[in-house]
């Protein structure tokens, strides 16, 4: 299961080893700065278009952000990194088949 206290500390970790400001990630990932904050304190994870522009702009690999130390050791992982190299048409149709799945599976 993926921590979102330790998901944002890596966060963290990797905008300031590039000596980069919440406003400098902002401008870089076209993510809000006080979604930034709440990410990087572990109150809520990113969206995943949001969390593939901030690892981007952050120069991580997904795999690297997720496993090290075993945030997230799961089958899903493989998914989650072939998905960081879809353009944001493919990920936001990838989003609204798994909506439309999950609505089936309720029913």
């Amino acid at each position: 299961m993926l921590d979102k206290k330790l998901l944002g500390a890596k966060l963290r970790l990797a905008r300031l080893k590039l000596n980069m400001s919440q406003y400098d990630l902002e401008r870089l990932a076209d993510v809000d700065q006080r979604l930034i904050t709440r990410y990087e304190n572990g109150i809520s994870f990113p969206k995943l278009d949001s969390f593939l522009k901030l690892i981007n702009a952050l120069e991580i690999d997904v795999k690297e952000i997720l496993n090290q130390n075993g945030i997230c050791d799961s089958p899903y992982t493989k998914l989650i990194q072939d998905i960081s190299y879809l353009t944001p048409k493919q990920i936001k149709f990838i989003e609204n088949v798994v909506r439309e799945l999950i609505q089936i599976d309720l029913k």
